[in-house]
This record gives structure tokens, sequence and C-alpha cells, in this order.
């Protein structure tokens, strides 16, 4: 098995945490990242939130589709990667998230499972985040 550089698996988080970014920080009626930012997870895609619900690729599409443009001024930066496992399929990835929002501070500590595609592209098939206390 060949093995993926960790700096690929960061450059897919930082990537789709950037889009998020954008759309939150988007004038609402402009939806135009949204199909870009959808691409980067696994029709499977499956979620544990910090508050503990669940969410599906179509109640995370309705979720994009609802905050674009709500959170303006937003900045999301990731740290503290972390390579938990790894296969041809795809990888498991810890990683720390810190979203800064009007000088309010939050940090949600997240494992990923990053599934290869046939074509070599990564796509998130599950996310689970807890905050940091």
């Amino acid at each position: 098995m060949t093995m993926t550089p960790l700096h690929i698996y960061l450059q897919e988080i930082t990537d789709t945490c950037a889009l998020i970014e954008r759309l939150f920080n988007a004038p609402a009626q402009d939806a135009t990242i949204h199909p870009e930012l959808l691409a980067h997870f696994s029709p499977e895609f499956s979620m544990l939130t910090t508050g503990g619900h669940r969410l599906d690729h179509t109640a995370l599409a309705d979720f994009f589709s609802a905050m674009a443009g709500r959170k303006q001024g937003l900045k999301i930066d990731v740290s503290d990667l972390a390579l938990l496992y790894e296969s041809e399929r795809g990888a498991v990835v810890t990683y720390a998230e810190t979203q800064t929002l009007n000088s309010e501070v939050e940090v949600r500590l997240a494992t990923v499972l990053l599934d290869r595609r046939q074509d070599g592209a990564l796509q998130w098939r599950h996310l689970q985040e807890t905050t940091r206390g």
C-alpha cells in the first residue's frame, strides 16, 4: 500500500473548511459555492454534531443552504491534524477546528472518515465533532 502524505488530508480538510467559511460569510442570496462545497461530501455522509444530533447528506445540504450568509465575520482555522488510520480506501483523521466570530472563540475536536473515490479524490464519509470545554 502506498501511503498518502499527511498534507493531502490536511489540504482536503482545510479546503472544505475554507468553503464552509466562505458560504457562511457570503451574501445570503449567493449560493454558488453550495454545489462546490457539497462535492466534498459522500452521498453516504453522516455526522454526529456537537449537540448529539445526527445528520445525513440531505440534512447537511439543507443546513448549508440555511446558513449561507448567516455568520458574517466567521473565521475557521484547522490545526492539530493526526492520522489515526489509513488504507487504500481512505483514512481516519482527527483535527482541531477553531471558529472565531465577533471575538467569541469555539474550539471543536473532530474525527473525520475520508473515503477515496475511484478517481483518487477524497470525500467526507463521516464526521463527529466535540466542543472543547
